[in-house]
């Protein structure tokens, strides 16, 4: 009877030591996990603020491509007009029969 008791208490002390293992294991784990999730969340929030850095930048590059091509329709519509007159002015009247 006494070594029935003994086997037994040494099959809980065992089993007790095995599920110690097992939550230190788990624990271990869960704590590897937590810290690459705080790692993917601090990559995120660098991603984010470049993404939007560079939306940022992007914006400001089609204002000032808008600004330029508008100034560019502006510099031709004065060089037409500028030339407009000099055209009027060089062009000989067609007189039929002249040499």
């Amino acid at each position: 009877m006494v070594s029935r008791a003994e086997r037994e208490k040494k099959m809980i002390l065992e089993k007790q030591v095995q599920l110690q293992k097992e939550e230190d294991q788990n624990w271990l784990e869960l704590h590897a996990k937590l810290e690459k999730l705080e790692m993917l969340e601090k990559e995120c929030l660098k991603l984010t603020a470049n993404q939007r850095i560079a939306e940022d930048k992007i914006k400001h590059l089609e204002e000032k491509l808008c600004e330029e091509e508008h100034q560019r329709e502006l510099i031709q519509d004065k060089t037409a007009q500028e030339n407009l007159p000099k055209r009027a002015k060089s062009k000989k009247p067609f007189v039929k029969g002249a040499k």
